[in-house]
Order: structure tokens, then sequence, then C-alpha cells
């Protein structure tokens, strides 16, 4: 795991995922299909490069 587990901006660890998708899946999919489904918003990280210029993540 490239991020050690650590949680999301959703607050869920990665863990904890897979039982929450296997436990909501056709909450999701009937969401989704029915035009209902907002994602969060992604939250934008700045990673520094050896040039001293910035890299956003989006």
């Amino acid at each position: 795991m490239c991020n050690k587990g650590a949680a999301g901006v959703d607050m869920m660890e990665v863990d904890s995922f897979k039982d929450y998708l296997v436990s909501q899946k056709d909450a999701l999919i009937c969401s989704i299909l029915g035009g209902r489904y907002r994602r969060h918003p992604t939250r934008r990280v700045f990673i520094p490069k050896g040039n001293g210029m910035a890299q956003h993540t989006d």
C-alpha cells in the first residue's frame, strides 16, 4: 500500500473500504444510475521537486 493504509478525505482507512463497498454496493449502484451520486472534492497536494518547482496532484 503506497499510503500505508492512511485515511483519505472521507476519513475511511484503506482496510475498511472493501467491507464498506461490499455492504453498500447495491445502494451505490442505484445512486450512480439514478444520477444522485456526488463525489467528494479531491484534495490538491503540492509536491516539491528538485528543481525548485512544485507539481500538484489532481
